[in-house]
């Protein structure tokens, strides 16, 4: 199978993207982005022995929160299970 790779390496530098990692003993095991031009939480993607413990509400809940502060009324959030 060909799965899509994130992030695309323009992503990480482009100014208007904010990433967000989790690690846990030093591995990553997840991540989200947060698109301070549209409001948009994307890109999440986490480990999958780490499913339903936590993290990945974890990383949608600082991205959100990071739109919030930037006065995002309404922020999409976008999915795909992989």
């Amino acid at each position: 199978m060909n799965y899509p790779i994130y992030p695309d390496p323009e992503e990480i530098r482009d100014a208007s993207h904010q990433w967000f990692v989790f690690e846990q003993e030093g591995k990553v095991i997840g991540c989200a982005v947060a698109k301070k031009n549209k409001g948009e939480v994307g890109h999440l993607a986490l480990e999958p022995t780490y499913r339903g413990k936590g993290a990945g509400s974890q990383l949608v809940l600082k991205s959100v929160s990071f739109l919030r502060d930037l006065d995002f009324k309404g922020i999409w959030a976008l999915s795909k299970n992989y």
